[in-house]
């Protein structure tokens, strides 16, 4: 039986599968290196908490700029990937200066330009990979499960690693993988241009949109929220007295609830509402942070803690991707997803990030994932009663 196509899809012969997984599973492996230990290499380079949740900021806050201006080069040549390309090999370059560099302000620079370059990839991948799939976007959440994997594999070896050889081996062990993000771009196809038509009027016309600013401010508070864990998680177990294995290994933990989640998203998307599979996703990450900031020193908290990382990152990233595929059609996808990534993981993770840093060093690490559960349950405030809005389909 022949399988429909949407406008732009690959002929299932020619839909490169297999590179694209790879390609997930090796940029979401370097994630697996930056998460969870960068701040632990910035520490012992001589950072204090301030400084590294300032970098952390830098980090992800990129993702303001990057990924607004590939959409743009993306959308108004009509081409994605090689733009994915060179903005991979100004990655590789950005970061070697990373070796030399000593102080707070060399090592911002270096951060604010090489994350600038990382960071704008993703999002424009992903665009080329929808594309890819036309009809069957569905099947988005199978192909990002191979990016779980990476980050797993990444982050549980170099947990052992790290342990072995100390946080110098942290950046040579990112250095190779942005070589292989690189190397891997240029084996993964474009998908075309997208379509002109089923355009629903202007990009700002959309950004109106009452639900559109609503779930971009959920979106925003959601990851600002993920703050405290991405810069201090680490750090935070260490000071209980887990060796960095362990720590690898609940970091592991998290995004292997997540790949299960993967598994069986595009089901959950077809059978349940969307909007209270968003609705609860952001109640139970509120807990999640309270579990984490509260039961350090429980194993079976933390344990807890991180299965529910598939819905605080798992459920929330296909929702939100979801939403942006089906709100922002045609010629509008690439800077729909660029501006969920810009608005929504790069201000809101920076101002977590930063924020978090402050409220670490000032009144300490409960404190600072208080906050973070505070920040979630706005999120939640913010999206009441827009479950029709939400759902509407075009």
């Amino acid at each position: 039986m022949s399988q429909s196509k949407g406008p732009g899809a690959t002929s299932p012969a020619a839909f490169p599968e297999g590179r694209i997984a790879l390609f997930y599973l090796v940029y979401f492996g370097a994630l697996g290196v930056f998460l969870p230990y960068w701040s632990l290499y910035l520490r012992d380079e001589g950072h204090g908490a301030e400084a590294i949740g300032a970098l952390m900021a830098i980090f992800v806050g990129s993702k303001i700029f990057g990924p607004p201006l590939l959409g743009w080069l993306a959308d108004h040549t009509g081409r994605a990937m090689p733009w994915v390309r060179g903005f991979a090999l100004l990655t590789v370059l950005a970061f070697l200066p990373v070796f030399q560099v000593d102080g707070f302000w060399a090592m911002a620079l270096v951060m604010a330009v090489f994350s600038l370059f990382w960071n704008a990839i993703v999002p424009q991948f992903d665009a080329v990979t929808l594309r890819h799939l036309g009809a069957r976007a569905s099947e988005y959440s199978r192909l990002r499960s191979w990016g779980s994997l990476g980050f797993i594999l990444a982050a549980t070896a170099l947990g052992v690693l790290v342990d072995d050889f100390g946080s110098g081996i942290v950046p040579v062990a990112a250095l190779g993988l942005l070589l292989a993000i690189f190397a891997l771009s240029l084996s993964v196809p474009d998908a075309g241009a997208p379509p002109s038509l089923s355009v629903p009027g202007s990009l700002w016309g959309l950004l109106c949109r009452p639900v559109v600013v609503a779930f971009l401010g959920a979106s925003f508070l959601l990851n600002a929220s993920h703050g405290s864990y991405y810069a201090f998680y680490t750090l935070h177990l260490t000071q209980f007295g887990y060796s960095k294995t362990v720590i690898g290994m609940l970091w592991s933990l998290g995004v292997l609830a997540e790949i299960g989640l993967f598994l069986v998203m595009a089901r959950l998307l077809r059978a349940v509402s969307v909007y209270w599979l968003f609705m609860v996703t952001l109640g139970l990450t509120a807990l999640r942070w309270l579990l984490i900031g509260h039961l350090a020193d429980s194993l079976v908290g933390l344990l807890l803690a991180q299965l529910l990382h598939a819905l605080s990152f798992g459920v929330a990233h296909s929702v939100a991707v979801d939403f942006i595929h089906r709100t922002f059609t045609g010629r509008l996808q690439g800077r729909g997803q660029a501006l969920l990534s810009s608005l929504s993981y790069g201000l809101g993770g920076a101002v977590g990030l930063f924020g978090s840093g402050w409220v670490w060093q000032h009144y300490g690490p409960t404190a600072s994932f208080d906050l973070a559960a505070l920040l979630a349950l706005l999120a939640v405030v913010l999206m009441a009663g827009r479950r029709a809005a939400f759902e509407r389909r075009p």
